[in-house]
């Protein structure tokens, strides 16, 4: 994906609108309560501390996914531990914190600070009803990481860390569509589209390969990557007792955004009225 790198710092709360609508209950995926007013959201860990992290990338660096063929699996076809997966999964999250500023509870309410706890929360229970398969191992826990920016994104790193953007989450209006997202880009994680290209030969291989899966999750996927993660998202959302609607109408809010703020999943992504036709005949 081919974007800006440029780092907002203005730092936008949730309504209370939002905090009611991400208390409430959609089928079996999302928690029934939550304390808001004596329960405060646990902190996000601070990811791969006392790892040595990869260069940063910038806008210059994007030009060089296309060389691997976006979101695919190399010839590679050794299985990847859950070791290498956590140490290539915290690689690449922390070089994405440090392209956007991550949301921090201190000093919120405590109704804002549980937006990140109660999205982990969501996915947590949507990985229950994931399928992994191939080389990529199912992680023990998911944790989502909220970044402050307008940009409307969402992305996966590896299969540990899910990053949503303060832009998409202003866009939606109830929670099933929050969980859509999510169970989306667990899709993206359970499919190998990212850690699937990992080179374990040698440690210095998967450091190189971890680098490119870094340019695969900023530089998007390629289109038969995205339309199976597509598929992936609507019967996930099935085995967890959610409508596949709910990704449609998620699918169709992306449409409704007017040119000129139109986001670069957008741009990058195969046309969403493909997709949403893809997934309307299913």
């Amino acid at each position: 994906m081919k974007r800006e790198w440029i780092v907002r710092t203005s730092l936008l709360c949730v309504t209370v609108v939002m905090v009611m609508v991400f208390s409430a209950c959609a089928g079996r995926v999302m928690p029934d309560s939550i304390e808001s007013e004596t329960a405060a959201a646990p902190e996000t860990e601070r990811i791969a501390r006392g790892r040595t992290p990869i260069r940063v990338i910038t806008g210059s660096d994007t030009g060089k996914t296309e060389s691997q063929g976006q979101g695919q699996v190399s010839a590679n076809s050794e299985p990847v531990s859950a070791e290498d997966a956590l140490l290539a999964s915290d690689l690449i999250a922390a070089n994405i914190q440090q392209v956007f500023p991550v949301f921090s509870g201190e000093g919120k309410n405590a109704s804002d600070a549980a937006v990140p706890y109660l999205l982990t929360q969501a996915a947590d229970t949507l990985l229950r009803y994931a399928e992994f398969s191939g080389r990529v191992p199912a992680p023990d826990s998911l944790t989502v990481i909220l970044l402050e920016t307008d940009e409307i994104n969402s992305f996966s790193a590896g299969n540990r860390y899910i990053f949503v953007t303060r832009g998409l989450l202003n866009i939606l209006d109830s929670q099933i569509q929050y969980t859509a997202v999510l169970s989306h880009e667990i899709s993206h994680m359970s499919l190998g589209h990212t850690l699937a290209m990992l080179d374990t030969s040698s440690p210095e291989r998967l450091q190189g390969s971890a680098e490119q899966c870094l340019y695969t999750v900023m530089g998007g996927y390629a289109a038969d990557a995205e339309f199976s993660a597509d598929a992936e998202t609507v019967a996930l959302l099935s085995r967890a007792g959610v409508d596949k609607n709910a990704f449609i109408d998620f699918l169709k809010i992306l449409v409704q955004i007017p040119d000129s703020e139109q986001p670069d999943i957008i741009q990058t992504h195969p046309h969403i009225f493909q997709r949403i036709a893809n997934l309307s005949n299913k």
